[in-house]
């Protein structure tokens, strides 16, 4: 089977992309050929950009006439998309999406990420419903999410008759199998993130360690995650090693944030750490991958209601802090971390999660 991948594969974000090299990865080994659905549906700023409405539109338009030129991170990302993904064509519709892949492939699977927020705009929600698929495709889901508890979801009511076309329906999380449940007529199954799906350790050997000593990583910048690695440092007597996210523009003094790198080189910074601190969904999935133990500091509400639900689901509701929360010991959570436990959910999870997608691949 032939399978086309809809998906967040064009953002400068390290789970969005991952979490899709993963899936496709793991369908190659399982024999599938796949190919990313080159469609775009929304926008979003690659590393360096300004913020403020007024910079980042002067900044746009000398991107656009060559004023200012692509950075490191940029172009490693579009390296790894060019190198690592087999992407399609690029198309510009859902139409044209359609008409251009109807003859390419055999089946869409739609996800893993937020595909299903409807802050992403209707022009996102008619490709990620599958909305102009012409008969004779097969359609599915692998690991659908629908943002956040917080979204409108009432805005999803209008693509029932879409998702009622799908041949096959899993999701990522428990509020949004219950916000999808009574729109269909079929099970719709929890999975994990396929970030998880494949082994990352063969993914990543040969990558040299970009740092010698002990550390902590740090990804994604929130209050309460500035207070983790403090009192993380001082407890383990290490460094702290930083890597931003999207939206990130400003880390303490006292720790090393590395600007430049890459999909892979990010991977392994997870690898070789002795702990992680991060407010990032996928920097949770990498970590609890890797057996690293983590504190789970989300910036905002929104993005907490998708990492607490992954708490409950791997049993480590402990390490995840709520951004209402201003005072935690979090050498104390560190240390109330148990691997094996840990490693046994992910496996179970893990289970299920391959025997939904070679069901439905075969």
């Amino acid at each position: 089977m032939s399978i086309g991948i809809l998906t967040f594969h064009h953002v400068y974000n390290y789970g969005a992309l991952l979490q899709v090299y993963a899936l496709q990865r793991y369908l190659a080994r399982q024999g599938r050929m796949s190919e990313i659905v080159d469609v775009r549906p929304f926008y979003r700023d690659p590393p360096g950009a300004p913020r403020g409405r007024i910079r980042k539109y002067r900044w746009r338009i000398a991107r656009k006439i060559g004023l200012v030129s692509r950075s490191q991170k940029e172009i490693k990302f579009d390296s790894f998309r060019e190198e690592r993904l087999n992407i399609g064509p690029r198309v510009h519709s859902p139409q044209e999406l359609f008409t251009q892949y109807r003859s390419r492939v055999e089946a869409f699977i739609v996800g893993s990420d937020q595909v299903w927020d409807p802050r992403f705009g209707a022009t996102a929600q008619d490709v990620y419903f599958l909305r102009h698929v012409p008969e004779g495709i097969k359609r599915f889901s692998y690991a659908a999410c629908a943002g956040s508890k917080l979204s409108n979801h009432s805005l999803l009511r209008k693509y029932k008759n879409d998702l009622g076309r799908f041949d096959a329906i899993s999701v990522r999380d428990l509020f949004t199998k219950e916000v999808v449940s009574p729109l269909v007529n079929q099970e719709v199954t929890e999975v994990v993130d396929p970030s998880l799906l494949i082994d990352w350790a063969q993914e990543v050997e040969e990558i040299e360690p970009l740092i010698e000593d002990d550390y902590v990583f740090y990804y994604g910048s929130s209050p309460n995650g500035d207070s983790a690695v403090k009192q993380l440092r001082k407890h383990l007597g290490i460094k702290v090693v930083a890597v931003g996210m999207e939206n990130d523009y400003q880390f303490p003094c006292d720790v090393e944030v590395l600007p430049d790198i890459g999909p892979l080189e990010w991977v392994s910074l997870v690898s070789n750490a002795s702990a992680v601190v991060t407010k990032s969904f996928h920097g949770m999935m990498f970590s609890l991958r890797f057996g690293k133990p983590v504190v789970v500091t989300p910036g905002d509400k929104r993005a907490f209601s998708r990492i607490e639900d992954a708490g409950k689901r791997f049993k480590v509701t402990n390490i995840v802090i709520s951004p209402e929360i201003d005072l935690f010991d979090a050498s104390r959570l560190l240390d109330s971390y148990e691997p094996a436990k840990v490693e046994q959910q992910v496996k179970e999870n893990l289970d299920r999660s391959w025997g939904f997608l070679d069901s439905i691949a075969c």
